[in-house]
């Protein structure tokens, strides 16, 4: 195998890739990244894991077609010092030759005999536009659960409706749900299925946002690409809460705020908690204005804000860290909270957006 490459495209594809490597892998080829050099395609950058892979095409000269298991994290660190130009790669017998005009580098290969059989791809069932679904699955990631039990809660439920993409996540206390149009129509209405957040995660923020995304599936996998790179992952197999009841329809008072300024506030205010983030924001809403609280004994913190309410006058409590979340996670400028008095489901969202719902749990007043 012999390939020119350029350095910046190479240490990009690697730093994709590498992320999919385990730091303790139960086979040592599975520290490997897999490059095949082929002169119709130029160079594709594989890593694997078993539960999840990820795959980057980049253009090369080939003058010499083959494969290899490089040692990847050694590769990604060296390629990520190296200057701007053309870089040569060479295999030859069991050891790999990387050279720019005043670097030389060599590292010994892997057997890629160990190295596992990578899964079919799993068929291309839609398109949305990147930059949609980056922010959407960044808004619904943060609300799942951050142990494995039950394993469910770890993951973001996507639903292939007929009119758009269905997100959605829950850690028992918080639900989000979001809504991504297609920009081709799925070729499988209703599919619906369970990916590992963090795997999703990390796929959707390192994708390119300026293109459309594919996205496909398998009864056992999911894909998601930008054309040049793509990441596969495990779907999870369990069954998830019936969502859409969750959700609250009918509210004592609708409460109309500036998102940034109750933003402000709630973490201003929770600074005199001796808990901060884990103890209680207070929202005490009248018709024109709403009070923000925090704190017990003689360390409070309060702020008055303007606002708008419609309904009867409420007291609701809040964690603050949720409270905060939700609102920064909306798109618009101006939130509304669907509240009821007491310890219940409350229902945030932006003015004018639907395509965003958080759902929290108020909690107990504080004393």
């Amino acid at each position: 195998m012999k390939i020119e490459v350029e350095t910046g495209q190479l240490a990009e594809a690697t730093r994709f890739v590498v992320r999919t490597l385990p730091r303790a892998p139960a086979l040592p080829a599975l520290a490997g990244l897999l490059v095949t050099a082929s002169p119709a395609t130029g160079l594709t950058v594989t890593g694997y894991d078993v539960d999840s892979s990820s795959t980057v095409t980049v253009p090369a000269t080939v003058s010499a077609a083959g494969r290899a298991l490089l040692p990847g994290r050694p590769l990604a660190d060296v390629l990520g010092t190296l200057p701007a130009g053309l870089a040569s790669i060479t295999a030859a017998d069991d050891t790999i030759g990387l050279a720019t005009d005043e670097v030389e580098f060599c590292f010994p290969t892997v057997r890629i005999e160990d190295f596992p059989g990578l899964p079919a791809l799993p068929p291309q069932l839609c398109t949305v536009a990147g930059r949609e679904l980056q922010r959407a699955v960044a808004q619904v990631a943060p609300v799942t659960g951050r142990d494995s039990v039950p394993p469910m809660l770890t993951a973001i439920r996507c639903e292939f409706a007929a009119d758009e993409l269905r997100l959605a996540a829950t850690d028992r206390y918080r639900l989000a749900l979001r809504s991504v149009p297609y920009v081709s129509a799925p070729t499988a209405v209703g599919t619906t299925l369970l990916a590992p957040a963090h795997l999703l995660s990390a796929a959707a923020s390192a994708l390119d946002a300026g293109v459309d995304w594919t996205l496909g599936c398998t009864s056992v996998q999911f894909a998601v690409g930008d054309g040049s790179r793509q990441s596969v992952m495990r779907l999870l197999d369990a069954s998830y809460p019936t969502i859409e009841r969750l959700v609250p329809t009918e509210f004592a008072c609708t409460l109309r705020v500036e998102r940034d300024a109750l933003l402000a506030a709630t973490r201003r205010v929770t600074l005199a908690d001796e808990q901060r983030a884990h103890g209680a924001a207070v929202l005490d809403v009248r018709a024109d204005q709403v009070m923000v609280s925090s704190g017990s004994g003689p360390s409070r913190g309060r702020q008055r804000l303007v606002a708008r309410a419609e309904g009867s006058p409420v007291r609701v409590a809040f964690t603050a860290a949720y409270l905060a979340a939700a609102l920064q996670a909306l798109d618009g400028e101006v939130a509304v909270l669907g509240l009821n008095p007491g310890v219940g489901k409350v229902l945030v969202s932006a003015d004018g957006v639907d395509s965003y719902r958080h759902v929290l749990m108020s909690r107990q007043l504080p004393p």
